[in-house]
């Protein structure tokens, strides 16, 4: 997954999950472009796979348990 966090606290969590913590995210799958014009388009389907299947999604809250 491609993760781009909606808020500053957002990206601290996000950067101090381990391996073995459970995470919910709630968010919004989307397409997105850098200034640098590099782009990412999330995938909308559960079953594929390889290059291009990735989901890209926008951060609204996100908890760790």
């Amino acid at each position: 997954m491609h993760m781009i966090p909606s808020s500053d606290a957002i990206e601290k969590t996000l950067k101090n999950v381990r391996v073995g913590q459970i995470i919910n995210i709630t968010g919004y799958l989307v397409e997105a472009t850098s200034a640098d014009d590099a782009h990412w388009r999330s995938t909308l389907s559960r079953d594929d796979t390889g290059a291009g299947a990735c989901e890209t999604i926008f951060i609204k809250a996100l908890s760790v348990h």
